[in-house]
């Protein structure tokens, strides 16, 4: 067996997608704005060119959620040994990491996993969590889901100076329905 590409990933993900969309139960009252022919995004670009500089990492839109009805969000990260959130509280999304390459240390709860290349983990939503990356390097796929405000913290994070304080990020947190509630991790 092949270890899972990233093209089978993506695919994956639009399928999770489109049943989603297609769910009754799932629907948003609001179907205004969605992608409706596919699209491509490579490895080094990003959707509608949004690229981000997050707390020092970089982070690219693939999937917005103006594609699909406010469903779902994902994001590619690059990463660097040591790189990662501090722990902090999704409050209307869960999230799913599926890691490309490298290694992770993931926080969930009072639990911990160690991830590598091909490994896929569900947080849910109000549960804290954070990830710290092991490896000289790493890369990732996540996904929220629905959409939130995901793509307007990270927007608005990237726009912070370097001199912010943990307070200013703090609050930028808060008003996007993110609540930082614990310290990066560290090996």
């Amino acid at each position: 067996m092949y270890p899972p590409t990233r093209r089978s990933f993506i695919l994956r993900l639009s399928a999770l997608a489109a049943h989603r969309l297609l769910s009754p139960t799932l629907a948003t009252t609001s179907m205004a704005s969605s992608a409706t022919k596919p699209f491509v995004i490579q490895e080094s670009e990003a959707r509608f060119g949004q690229l981000y500089q997050v707390l020092g990492m970089e982070l690219s839109l693939k999937i917005a959620g103006q594609d699909t009805h406010q469903q779902l969000t994902m994001f590619y990260g690059k990463y660097h040994k040591n790189d990662g959130p501090p722990v902090h509280v999704h409050h209307g999304q869960d999230e799913q990491f599926y890691i490309v390459e490298g290694d992770f240390l993931v926080q969930v709860g009072e639990q911990t996993y160690t991830l590598h290349g091909g490994d896929t983990i569900f947080l849910p939503r109000e549960v804290p969590h954070a990830f710290l990356v092991l490896s000289e390097t790493g890369k990732m796929f996540f996904q929220t889901s629905p959409s939130g405000q995901t793509e307007a913290l990270f927007k608005r994070l990237s726009q912070l100076p370097a001199t912010a304080t943990l307070e200013e990020i703090k609050q930028v947190h808060q008003k996007h329905g993110v609540s930082i509630v614990g310290p990066r991790l560290k090996n």
